[in-house]
């Protein structure tokens, strides 16, 4: 049996910015257990006539399997908008 959980926050910073934290546990078949902790912040702008969002942040891995990630990782997020 496979489970899946995610633990976050959200605080809105103002002009566009907010800033996010969570924490994910996964485990597998082979209880290989997988636990990221996550730190982002991202900002909305606009880039020409186009809104996007761009986030960056740190990844740090609590506990992961033997052969899995580990230490610290980043993360960088651009998410395009397309209003109607």
């Amino acid at each position: 049996m496979n489970s899946f959980s995610r633990m976050f926050g959200v605080i809105a910073l103002g002009g566009l910015c907010a800033t996010s934290a969570f924490a994910q546990s996964a485990e597998e078949l082979a209880k290989q257990l997988s636990n990221p902790i996550n730190f982002l912040v991202g900002k909305v702008l606009t880039i020409g006539s186009q809104p996007v969002q761009i986030t960056g942040g740190i990844r740090y891995w609590a506990e992961s399997p033997e052969n899995g990630p580990d230490d610290f990782g980043a993360r960088l997020v651009v998410t395009y908008f397309f209003p109607k």
